[in-house]
C-alpha cells in the first residue's frame, strides 16, 4: 500500500492528470508487434528493478501491470504516463530510452494488463495519446 501511494505522489507531483476526456483504450489502439517489441524492450531496461511478472517488489518499486497498476493509473491519459516513463525510467539510467522504445514498452505494459491489441501501431504523438485515457472497465467509450 505504501508503494501505491508514493507512485501516486509521483504522478501529482510530475503533473500527471486525470481529467483528460475518455479514449479508445478498449478499442485496441496498438498492435500485437509492438508488444512484443515492448516486451524485448522491458527485458532489456525495466526487468531488473519491477520483475518478469510486472509486480515490482511489494515496497518501493509499485507493479506495472495488472489490477494493481490499472487501480493507481485509472483515469491518467497515456500521453502523461509516457511522459512520465520518458523522464523517470529507468530509475538508474532516466531519459535513456528513445521515444519508440517507451511507446513500445506502454504497450506491453497495458497488454500485460488486459487491454486489446488492434491492428494499427500507437503513435507517440502527444496530441494522440493525451485523447487515449486508462480506464479499468469497458466503457461508453468514443473515438476522439
Amino acid at each position: 500500500m505504501r508503494t501505491a501511494r508514493a507512485f501516486g505522489l509521483i504522478l501529482m507531483c510530475v503533473g500527471i492528470s486525470s481529467g483528460a476526456p475518455a479514449g479508445p483504450i478498449w478499442e485496441g489502439v496498438f498492435s500485437a508487434d509492438q508488444v512484443s517489441r515492448g516486451e524485448v524492450t522491458y527485458g532489456e531496461f525495466c526487468f531488473h528493478c519491477h520483475q518478469w511478472n510486472l509486480a515490482g517488489n511489494g515496497d518501493m518499486i509499485p507493479a506495472i501491470g495488472g489490477p494493481e497498476f490499472i487501480a493507481l493509473i485509472n483515469g491518467v491519459n497515456l500521453a502523461d504516463l509516457f511522459a512520465f516513463i520518458t523522464e523517470f525510467m529507468p530509475l538508474d539510467n532516466p531519459r535513456s530510452l528513445r521515444p519508440q522504445q517507451v511507446i513500445d514498452v506502454l504497450t506491453y505494459l497495458l497488454d500485460f494488463s488486459g487491454f486489446p491489441t488492434g491492428d494499427q501501431e500507437l503513435s507517440y504523438n502527444h496530441e494522440v495519446l493525451r485523447l487515449i485515457q486508462i480506464e479499468k472497465e469497458p466503457g461508453n467509450v468514443t473515438r476522439p
